[in-house]
């Protein structure tokens, strides 16, 4: 609406989100095996809340030009490509006797955050896209303190078992 584009343009420019995170699970997929899980997951929040930064920046800038959107959209989805799938193996690999439980927690959680960050969209929208950068640094912020939290609480599980 912002844009005065057409649907078809939209659809243009949504294609840039797929592709980011697409990309981010290839990259994800490449480096699974050489990467820790707690690297890419921290690595991918941080991506992600340095990205929105850059989105608010981009739309100050160029506030009339779609791509000021998209594109910084399409390096959250890198991000969140890269964090995901290790976040989510992370999280059903911690307990193997409870496995199918953590795996529809985390889906419930990722679903339950999203209808959450639709709602508090819609209900601030004041024309501009700044009620959306609020919400997306605001759980962009959050995920990366999960990250960082989970990844101390297992470097001190660690150490109280070897030490």
């Amino acid at each position: 609406d912002h844009y005065k584009a057409s649907s078809g343009e939209y659809g243009l420019y949504f294609m840039f989100l797929t592709i980011g995170f697409m990309s981010g699970n290839f990259i994800s997929g490449r480096l699974g095996n050489r990467v820790s899980t707690e690297y890419m997951v921290t690595i991918g929040c941080l991506t992600g809340v340095i990205t929105v930064e850059l989105l608010t920046a981009s739309l100050f800038i160029w506030p009339n030009y779609p791509i000021a959107l998209f594109l910084p959209g399409a390096v959250i989805g890198i991000a969140q490509g890269l964090a995901m799938p290790h976040a989510q193996a992370a999280a059903i690999n911690a307990e193997p006797d409870l496995t199918g439980t953590a795996s529809g927690v985390v889906m419930f959680l990722h679903f339950f955050a999203a209808a959450a960050a639709s709602l508090f969209i819609s209900t601030l929208y004041d024309g501009t896209f700044f009620p959306l950068i609020e919400i997306v640094f605001v759980l962009s912020t959050v995920a990366l303190a999960c990250a960082v939290f989970a990844n101390a609480m297992k470097r001190r599980q660690t150490a109280r078992m070897s030490g």
